[in-house]
């Protein structure tokens, strides 16, 4: 009898202890389970992005091109391969010469792909050329992606040591002239079929000319100015050959009377050649056309010169420089035309106004994408021939 009771005692224990180890493990893989859910719901929340990704590479190279062939263009796709809405809140050139159209799509669920075509207009650019453009996302880790544009521009005919005449000491009533080197690096001999200057300069070339083929010659700019004040006109230069047809050189300095000192400094940057088929009230320059009797008077006055000078300039920083117009004649002028070169911004525009006596500071901002002299324009013409202004932005990337 007792046996019996000691035995029932001892087999209801074991069943407790067994009760309690089966209800000890549940517990144990129900913890277990539910942590690896938390974090494995924690690291889907943490990983659930958008990324983008630039379809082909986040470099575009055209390789070996022509002048013939600007602008050049080409589509770029733009992808995202996260798991959350990528939104593209801007697709941005690096300098005014690359344009984008608009993307067909701003928003992309997981795999979808936007598309946007960029042209490069390389302008008078010469040899390896690079540009870039700025995509701004919401992706994280790379909210602002960069696609690199790359070009070698291989030119027939060049001009050097700048494409631009330079006249670095203009005094009123006596003659200044400005040279640069025509070189002809194709296998043909070039015929100079047409040459011609405005607001009063005349080049040295004859129509007739032939440029042999490896050769160079001297080109020189002359004009004898009249009045005091800023200067700046257009040269024409027609050939034979089929890519350069027509070269449109700008040419620039500042007239003083002969008790002032020089403004124009005497190495200044080269500068684009704009070819131009159009003959009309304003070339592919932005240079208004007068006869060369037809010298007009500027109603706007730069200060303290024509210069964009940039200090502390660094590759892929924003750098920022000023000059002041002045309107100084009795009317209001209103800008029908303003052009930049080579990433060089303005904060003027065509039907910017300038009131009577009134002054207006002009910002120029440049982006540097490579290392060594800047080499930008911006080109102003106003309404009714009120001012024709070349502005030239100088400085150095170290």
């Amino acid at each position: 009898m007792i046996c019996n009771l000691i035995d029932f005692l001892i087999l209801n224990q074991l069943q407790s202890v067994y009760f309690i180890h089966i209800t000890y493990n549940t517990y144990m893989k129900s913890f277990i389970y539910i942590t690896i859910l938390f974090f494995a719901i924690a690291s889907t929340i943490m990983t659930a992005q958008p990324k983008i990704q630039i379809v082909g590479g986040d470099t575009h190279d055209w390789g070996k091109v022509k002048a013939k062939d600007s602008p050049l263009k080409t589509v770029v796709r733009l992808k995202n391969i996260g798991n959350e809405i990528l939104k593209i809140t801007d697709v941005h050139p690096g300098c005014g010469c690359t344009k984008t159209a608009e993307l067909d799509k701003k928003e992309l669920k997981p795999g979808e792909i936007a598309s946007t075509e960029i042209s490069l207009n390389f302008g008078a650019a010469s040899g390896p050329l690079t540009k870039s453009v700025t995509i701004t996302s919401n992706d994280p880790t790379n909210p602002s992606a960069n696609l690199i544009l790359k070009a070698d521009v291989i030119r027939d005919i060049n001009l050097i040591p700048t494409s631009f005449f330079t006249f670095s000491d203009m005094v009123v009533g006596k003659l200044a002239t400005a040279s640069l080197t025509l070189q002809n690096n194709s296998t043909e001999d070039i015929t100079i079929t047409g040459v011609s200057a405005l607001n009063g300069a005349s080049l040295n070339l004859k129509k007739g000319t032939i440029l042999k083929k490896g050769s160079k010659l001297e080109v020189i700019a002359s004009i004898t100015p009249k009045v005091k004040g800023y200067y700046s006109t257009s040269c024409r230069i027609e050939t034979s050959h089929p890519d350069y047809s027509a070269m449109e050189i700008p040419a620039y300095g500042n007239i003083r009377d002969e008790n002032e000192s020089v403004s124009i400094p005497h190495n200044p940057p080269s500068l684009p050649i704009v070819s131009n088929e159009n003959a009309g009230t304003t070339t592919g320059t932005g240079v208004a056309v007068y006869n060369n009797s037809e010298i007009p008077s500027q109603a706007l006055e730069v200060k303290p010169s024509s210069l964009f000078t940039f200090t502390n300039l660094s590759v892929g920083k924003l750098a920022k420089a000023s000059i002041t117009l002045h309107n100084t004649s009795k009317k209001d002028v209103i800008l029908d035309n303003v052009t930049t070169s080579n990433g060089l911004i303005v904060n003027i525009k065509k039907g910017t106004v300038i009131k009577r006596g009134a002054k207006k500071v002009v910002i120029g901002s440049i982006t540097p994408t490579t290392k060594g002299k800047i080499n930008a324009i911006a080109q102003v013409h106003a309404a009714n021939n009120a001012a024709n202004l070349l502005l030239v932005a100088v400085g150095e990337v170290k």
